[in-house]
């Protein structure tokens, strides 16, 4: 399996972002999506404060809905939802972006995230409007993307975010109208995708989103309207998805489940209860066994929970109560201990937490107050304190779920 890094694991593979952070931890990128513009904020390494870049914020296509940065920090890319395209930006060395002649480049209606693989050679929309997948190759050089040579690649229904597997074998996407994953194998040399034989597979009610097991051989989807968490093993040659027993049962809405670097643990943030839910992975029976202790409360309506660096904490932004949760998580057991402090005061409807590369800052997007929250984290426990000046004014983030 090609390496990985954690910050790999906790940024990248788990669906779209208002916000990332660049590599080098020296960068934030935030998508305004009211505003059609990507602001680009410098992170102090020693204070966590954040200052605009010059130029910024930066005109994209319409509608930017997620954004993504390649894994050398060279390229960055917004995703615009109702631009129905892919804008392309250069990092320069101060951090500021210049546009990659022909950006934004044209995709299907309604592209959600972006999605790169094989080393940033190749980027991936599904497009939630059209039923279908683009692919680019992006010249490593310039920056200029070109449609790999079967794309659009037809899909079920109303894509969601896609998922790209560690090793890059694999992406996936699910489909809430048709309650399906399609699994698609990725050609290394083109690019092109290939659907596994019997994509797309069922699921329950309103599947969200698909997250591979760091080994590559499970794929979990969370349902949100039944409230249940499918676990697939994957045919490493094919891509081709096997349940061999019931789904999980979760609490209310579970918004995204999350696999422990380790490959033991699972997790998943369930809105409507409130809570996250975990699991032990590595059971003789093969079966996930429910944590003890599980679910755990958290504050209102949790989407996104992500781990930092080290894997040692677990954090989830809380949008309807405007905080984050903060959790120790035993590294034999699993269970999962409330910081000292938690829930940490945000802004209003934080949208996701996301860590710095080295762990020393946790960064919230907050999308009905047009601002970012930052925080310092301890790294003896993990607790979060908001860094002086935090929050920062960001563009006009806001957009309806």
């Amino acid at each position: 399996m090609t390496a990985h890094t954690l910050y790999d694991f906790v940024t990248d593979r788990l669906g779209p972002r208002l916000h990332v952070v660049h590599p080098s931890g020296r960068w934030l990128f935030v998508a305004n999506f009211a505003s059609n513009d990507l602001s680009v904020l410098s992170i102090d390494p020693d204070s966590g404060r954040l200052a605009d870049v010059p130029g910024s914020p930066y005109p994209v296509g319409e509608g930017p809905r997620g954004v993504g940065v390649d894994p050398s920090g060279d390229f960055v890319f917004a995703a615009n939802w109702t631009g129905h395209s892919l804008s392309t930006f250069r990092v320069s060395p101060d951090g500021s972006l210049q546009e990659v002649p022909g950006s934004p480049f044209a995709t299907g209606r309604n592209p959600r995230g972006t999605r790169l693989a094989h080393g940033g050679r190749f980027a991936y929309v599904a497009n939630a409007g059209s039923g279908d997948i683009t692919g680019f190759t992006v010249d490593r050089t310039t920056g200029s993307l070109t449609p790999c040579p079967g794309s659009p690649y037809p899909c079920a229904p109303e894509p969601r975010a896609m998922t790209v597997s560690f090793d890059d074998s694999f992406a996936f996407t699910v489909h809430g109208p048709s309650a399906e994953i399609s699994s698609f194998r990725i050609d290394a040399e083109s690019g092109d995708l290939a659907p596994a034989d019997g994509s797309p597979f069922s699921t329950t009610a309103d599947p969200r989103f698909a997250v591979v097991s760091p080994d590559g051989t499970r794929v979990f989807v969370a349902c949100q309207e039944s409230n249940r968490l499918h676990k697939f093993d994957l045919e490493e040659q094919t891509g081709v998805l096997h349940e061999t027993e019931p789904p999980l049962r979760t609490r209310r809405r579970p918004f995204q489940a999350l696999v422990h670097e380790s490959g033991r643990f699972l997790y998943v943030a369930n809105q409507r209860s409130g809570s996250i839910s975990g699991w032990c992975l590595d059971t003789r029976a093969g079966r996930p066994r429910r944590l003890r202790g599980s679910p755990w409360a958290t504050g209102k309506r949790p989407v996104w929970p992500t781990f930092d660096p080290s894997g040692r904490f677990l954090y989830v932004a809380n949008k309807r109560s405007g905080d984050i949760s903060g959790f120790a998580i035993d590294s034999d057991s699993g269970r999962l201990r409330p910081l000292p402090g938690s829930p940490y005061r945000a802004g209003e409807r934080p949208r996701a937490v996301t860590m710095d590369p080295a762990g020393r800052f946790a960064i919230a997007v907050n999308e009905a107050s047009d601002d970012v929250s930052v925080f310092a984290s301890d790294p003896r426990n993990g607790v979060l304190t908001p860094v002086p000046g935090s929050p920062f004014p960001a563009g006009s983030i806001q957009r309806s779920e």
